[in-house]
């Protein structure tokens, strides 16, 4: 395996430990779950990913709706320092950089049935370096914020309601997102409701209506618009290739 290899998965009830001859990334999008990984227990979460060591035994198992991405990875393509920080600690946090970037790789293999995803290598270095990196994050109100934006991005958030979470001005709250995070209050709210959009889109059968207002927008033309500016596609679209992607896996 050169190249890292990407899957879209869901997990149900406990299967027997199973070991791989190349080293795993479980990283949640949706719902979490219990793994179990050589013998250390913990719960992964869009918060909290998982690594498992080539070779090492590991389990999962999960009572309620959830979605992962999953990196297969040839152990060559990993630092060795790397390594040995993420076999101490195989459950790291997932940073705000880090759920970005796990969140572009889902949208750009959504549809692949193949696994493999332009610019795999540099996308996993970078992963590689938020993940194992053990520097402390900060946990401050505008953290807070985008905590809670992220987990319910249906709600009537405005910039200045963000803000005001934030316990900062409009202004101060653009120059954050500008500074740590290259993007909008506007961009950061919209990608999380496409997150959400795209789990009910995969996973659901609503109308396409409903699922726009349970997402958060206005309707369903608002969802399309939205679709088509980030992804080049439409809700009816994406539904079409997440099933022929999950009925070909």
């Amino acid at each position: 395996m050169l190249q890292p290899a990407f899957h879209i998965r869901s997990y149900g009830l406990c299967h027997p430990p199973e070991r791989h001859d190349f080293a795993q990334f479980v990283l949640p999008l949706r719902g979490s779950f219990e793994m179990e990984i050589g013998g250390r227990t913990n719960r992964v979460s869009p918060m909290r990913a998982a690594f498992v060591e080539e070779g090492v035994s590991h389990c999962q198992e999960a009572a309620g709706a959830n979605r992962s991405l999953i990196v297969d990875v040839d152990m060559t393509l990993l630092p060795a320092c790397q390594i040995d920080r993420l076999r101490l600690r195989p459950f790291p946090a997932i940073s705000r950089m880090s759920a970005r970037l796990v969140e572009y790789m889902a949208l750009a293999t959504a549809g692949t049935p193949d696994g493999a995803a332009p610019g795999a290598q540099p996308w996993l270095a970078l992963l590689v370096d938020n993940l194992a990196d053990t520097r402390p994050t900060s946990r401050d109100a505008f953290d807070a914020m985008l905590a809670a934006v992220e987990t319910r991005p249906q709600d009537r958030w405005t910039t200045r309601s963000m803000a005001q979470a934030a316990g900062m001005s409009v202004s101060r709250l653009h120059d954050r997102f500008r500074t740590t995070m290259d993007t909008t209050p506007h961009a950061f709210l919209d990608a999380a409701r496409l997150r959400l959009a795209g789990d009910l889109l995969a996973t659901g059968t609503l109308p396409l209506a409903e699922i726009a207002l349970a997402a958060g927008y206005g309707d369903q033309s608002a969802l399309s618009r939205a679709m088509r500016r980030a992804l080049d596609t439409t809700p009816a679209a994406y539904r079409r290739a997440m099933r022929e992607n999950a009925a070909s896996s």
